[in-house]
Parts: C-alpha cells; structure tokens; sequence
C-alpha cells in the first residue's frame, strides 16, 4: 500500500486538495490582447524590416567604400539607406524593453539599444579623432570602443558631413599637432567611408541579435505573461514595462529632442540650443520626432489606424469605463503625430529663424505626454518608472 502524502496525513480531516492558485488581476485577459498585438502588430514587423535594412545599409556603405568615398551616387544611396533604416528605428525607440533596453531597468535587457543607437550620448570629434587613428578595421576594434563613437549617430555624421573640416576645438590634439591637416581631404573621405562601413556592419549586427532575441523568446514571453511565462508572473507585470518604454517619448522626445534645443530647459544656456537637436548633420531632427510619435499611436492603440476592434492601452481605458480619458489621450497623440508631419521645414532652420515654431511643437507633444505621465498610472495601475518620477516637466 503507498504511503499519503504528508499533506494529505495532516489535513485528512478536510480532505486532500492541491493548493488553488492566485486568480489572476481582473482584467488580465484584455491586457494579454494588448501585449500580444503590441508583439504581432508592431514589433515583430519592424525589428524584420530593421533586419532587412540594415543589411541594404551595409551593401551601399560597401560600394561607397570601394570607391574611396569619392562617388557621389554611392554616397546618396547611402544616405538613403540610412535615412529608410532610421525612421524604422526612431518608432522602435519608444519599444525599448527585452533586450534592447538596460538590464538594470527592464527584464531580459541587454542594452542593446546604445550599440545601434546612443544619442544623446555623442561625439563627433571622437569619431574624428577615430579617423586620425585609422584602427576601425582591426579585430574587436567596436568591442573596445565607446557608444558615442558608434552606431546610426555617428553613421549619420560620417555620411552626411560633406567638408573635410573635423568637430574638434582648435586645442584638440588632432588640430594642434597636425595631424588631421596632413590627411588631405581626398584621405579623410576615404577613411570616414571605411570607419561608415565598420559601423554599418556593426549595425547590422547589432540589429540581427535584437530581432533574434524578440523572434527566438521573448515575443512569446510578453503574449504569455501571467499564462506560461516564465519572465512575467502577470501581463499586468509585462504592462508595466511596456509602459515604462513608452516613457522615452516623455523623457526624450519631449525634453532632449524639443524642450532642451528649443531652450525650455535648463541643459540649454542660451536662447535656443540648435546644435543641440538629434539630427544637425542630416536635418532630419523633426522627421526622428514624429517616427517616435507614430511608434507611441501604434503601441497605444494598438494598430496604425483608428479600429475600434483593435486592443490598445485606450481600450484598456474604455473597459475600465475611462472612455472620456481614453478620448483626450487619442485626441492629444493626434494631434502630436500631425504637429511633426506637417511641421514646415527642418527644426534646425526652425530653431534659427522662427523658434517659437519648434516651442509650440513642444506643447503639442506635452499634452499628450502629461496625460500619459499623469492619467494613465492611477486609471490602469501601471507603474511610472523610476527615472520618470522625479520629472515635473
């Protein structure tokens, strides 16, 4: 005769019944909808079509180096690949958990994200100095580099800057010795050609490693949280990351890339800051602003277009009977999304010429971001993130 379990001897006087587990939050079904299209409708695809173009990036920064940097239409495809692979990137900017994000702050980071793209962290006078050195082709030579060297940023600045002048103070040892005068600018552009290859290689990469990490596990992680995940005890748990990410249009759309070159914030010590915008070198500053913006609508709600049968954060709203809340919120991100797509001109020459342009862009994407930093928590119970709770912007 088997032995009873120990369980079974000591509660025998009610009976033995396995443990019932904690039911979960109620609404974690709606919330397991919105993270599996938030997983099928939005990052799946683009992190294919980073893939893809990052590779198309790499072939035309091949051909440009082959000749020496010198062909002008090399050049321009180039540019244009860049161009096409940034606007995919800037809406998955705002998609920044798993391993795209920090370890310290999101489950299964790996920080990927700083390899592809680092700004605001950025120094073309290093990369500069890079060129004098001319060590970009050696083994693990990226390994041993900081991100602000690396990366579309930096890609951006190689491919675009058309003079043979460098970023670097008069001080700088480059200029001081010499040594950068003594390249002749036919060298310098073959160099930034080469350097522009390296990086685009790495990008690519970079970029096959994070469409790897979401397609090989943790795009199922997200569908199954609260149901099988192993990452995610609850799809509230997984919400709350998702969240956290949609943060970056907060704290950098808003303030780095509007508030501080528009000089509404305390990082800019003049009138305006236009050195200060992501894109001085392509001007393509507002463009990266409403890619972020277009990558919040769809996450938000859930689909590129207005579909009431779609499952979004302004869904989660309206089941929670926040329809007035969930109305504002889609308004407010409207009209954001239209303030960048029809903004007239670059943001540089805005800045410039007609700053107030560029402040009441600002204060369109501030209504939406103050009802995402100040509604959406306390309505559906995400967490706001750490380095968010201190901002009073």
């Amino acid at each position: 005769m088997r032995a009873l379990p120990l369980a079974c001897i000591v509660l025998a006087l009610v009976g033995c019944v396995p443990p019932s587990s904690t039911p979960p939050p109620p609404g974690e079904d709606q919330r397991q909808l919105v993270l599996t299209r938030i997983v099928d409708g939005f990052a799946l695809s683009r992190l294919q079509s980073l893939a893809s173009q990052s590779s198309a990036l790499h072939d035309a920064t091949l051909a440009l180096e082959a000749s020496a940097g010198a062909d002008d239409a090399a050049r321009a495809d180039a540019r244009a690949a860049l161009t096409t692979l940034q606007a995919t990137w800037q809406q998955l900017e705002v998609l920044q958990l798993g391993a795209a994000g920090s370890p310290a702050t999101f489950t299964g980071g790996q920080a990927l994200r700083d390899g592809i793209n680092s700004w605001p962290q950025v120094s073309p006078c290093s990369a500069d100095q890079q060129v004098v050195q001319n060590r970009f082709t050696e083994d693990g030579w990226v390994q041993g580099r900081l991100v602000n060297v690396l990366g579309l940023h930096t890609l951006e600045y190689l491919l675009f800057r058309a003079d043979a002048d460098n970023a670097c103070p008069a001080a700088a040892s480059i200029n001081s010795n010499g040594t950068w005068a003594a390249l002749g600018a036919a060298e310098i552009t073959a160099r930034r050609a080469t350097y522009a290859r390296v990086l685009a290689a790495d990008v690519l990469s970079k970029s096959t490693a994070l469409s790897a990490a979401w397609t090989n596990g943790f795009a199922n992680e997200l569908k199954t949280a609260g149901a099988g995940s192993t990452l995610f005890p609850s799809a509230q748990q997984a919400l709350d990351e998702v969240y956290a990410a949609l943060f970056f249009v907060e704290l950098t759309t808003k303030d780095k890339k509007l508030a501080i070159p528009a000089g509404l914030h305390v990082d800019c010590a003049a009138a305006v800051c236009p050195d200060l915008t992501e894109s001085p070198f392509a001007r393509l500053s507002v463009k990266h602003i409403e890619h972020n913006l277009r990558g919040v609508r769809h996450v938000f709600l859930g689909t590129d277009d207005l579909d009431t049968n779609g499952a979004g954060f302004d869904d989660l709203l309206k089941n929670a009977g926040h329809n007035d809340a969930a109305t504002t919120m889609v308004a407010a991100l409207d009209a954001a999304v239209d303030a960048a797509a029809t903004f007239d001109g670059t943001l540089e020459d805005a800045l410039t010429t007609e700053p107030e342009r560029a402040r009441a862009l600002h204060a369109t994407v501030k209504i939406f971001t103050d009802e995402l930093k100040n509604n959406v928590p306390s309505l559906l119970g995400v967490r706001v993130p750490d380095e968010g709770a201190g901002d009073n912007d």
